[in-house]
């Protein structure tokens, strides 16, 4: 049996650390079962270091006429492709299946840059119902979505959470830690958030309830913001620059995926509040590194984090701004939210999502023979 993965995000943030993940855990647990790897050959190898697996060349720019045209050629002769994203190829006759993160572009449509890119993505959700045999959703939250929004059948979709990687975890070599603080130059204690910065990351709302603790003088911390930056938020970033940057707020942008476990550490908290996340990774993460966590009541993060973050709504700057200040200046507080994190992360394995990633392809190549 061989499975095609489109691997072509493997480098991304997100999706990309879904793939990653998912594919290191596949492969070490293969038992017959071959896999060949769509993408850009260099970037796997480099991604999957020390792992062998068949590649093969297909570099096409994804959401583009390129992968419609030529990603069905790229997977012939697979038994199953896996596409981790909803961007199928619409053209590919064989047996699918595809991984739906969530829908915030057909919940959100005023967060895309174009009406075009809102009919793309209704589009596109619409054909992984139509041709899917079976959706893997990274959360409830998101199976509910892709339920209500697209009235697609209960059964053909199953629930696979995400997992934490080994690298996150507490780190206690001081050495490394200045090295790390010293290049990023986190001298100051601080306050984190980790994420892409679009707008439903409501980074905005974020910066007005930060700043009006720095105004109160409540706090000491800085606020540090790392992600890829988004081109398509123009008012996230013209808000950015015009604010005095360095002695309270620092935008890192995109640093090495190395570098991350260690500014987990290195935080007082960690923040996550968004309007909308499929699934909330971050959480996990700053979770599994002994970080505090507030976090949004919505969507899948309660889900995620259980009871293991001080939760806020997402749209109040004055509860953002007392959820922080309740973690900063409550060292109990603090000390029960990381062990509840860390009890939380036991939950989530890598290891399982690909023991039941590995399941849902098995189903579905037996409703094929059927």
């Amino acid at each position: 049996m061989l499975i095609g993965v489109d691997a072509r995000m493997i480098t991304h943030p997100g999706i990309g650390s879904y793939t990653r993940n998912l594919l290191a855990n596949l492969l070490s647990q293969s038992s017959g079962e071959e896999y060949l790897l769509l993408g850009d050959k260099a970037n796997i190898s480099r991604c999957l270091e020390g792992i062998t697996t068949a590649s093969k060349q297909a570099n096409y720019p994804v959401y583009s006429l390129r992968e419609q045209l030529f990603m069905p050629r790229a997977a012939r002769g697979v038994d199953l492709l896996h596409v981790p994203h909803y961007n199928i190829p619409v053209f590919y006759k064989g047996l699918l299946v595809s991984t739906v993160h969530d829908l915030i572009h057909l919940i959100f449509p005023q967060y895309l840059p174009s009406k075009f890119a809102h009919a793309y993505a209704k589009f596109m959700y619409s054909q992984v119902a139509k041709k899917a045999a079976r959706i893997i959703a990274v959360s409830e939250n998101t199976k509910k979505d892709l339920i209500e929004h697209m009235s697609i059948d209960a059964k053909r979709i199953v629930v696979t959470h995400e997992g934490v990687s080994p690298q996150y975890r507490r780190v206690d070599n001081m050495a490394i830690l200045s090295e790390i603080r010293q290049r990023y130059n986190l001298n100051k204690p601080f306050i984190l958030c980790v994420g892409t910065l679009r707008y439903h990351k409501n980074i905005l709302n974020l910066i007005e309830a930060f700043l009006k603790l720095k105004k109160k003088d409540k706090i000491e911390e800085k606020l540090v913001l790392v992600g890829r930056p988004d081109r398509k938020a123009k008012r996230i970033y013209s808000f950015l620059s015009s604010l005095a940057q360095g002695d309270d707020i620092q935008y890192l942008g995109e640093i090495e995926p190395g570098h991350l476990p260690y500014i987990y550490n290195l935080a007082r908290a960690f923040v996550m509040p968004s309007f909308y996340e499929g699934f909330g990774l971050p959480i996990l993460e700053a979770m599994a590194c002994g970080i505090p966590v507030v976090a949004s009541n919505v969507s899948s993060i309660p889900e995620v984090a259980g009871d293991g973050a001080r939760y806020v709504d997402p749209h109040s700057v004055e509860e953002i701004a007392s959820g922080i200040y309740d973690v900063l200046s409550s060292g109990s507080l603090r000390s029960s939210l990381t062990r509840k994190g860390f009890e939380r992360i036991k939950h989530f394995d890598w290891k399982e999502t690909a023991r039941k990633t590995k399941e849902v392809y098995m189903e579905a190549l037996q409703c094929e023979l059927r």
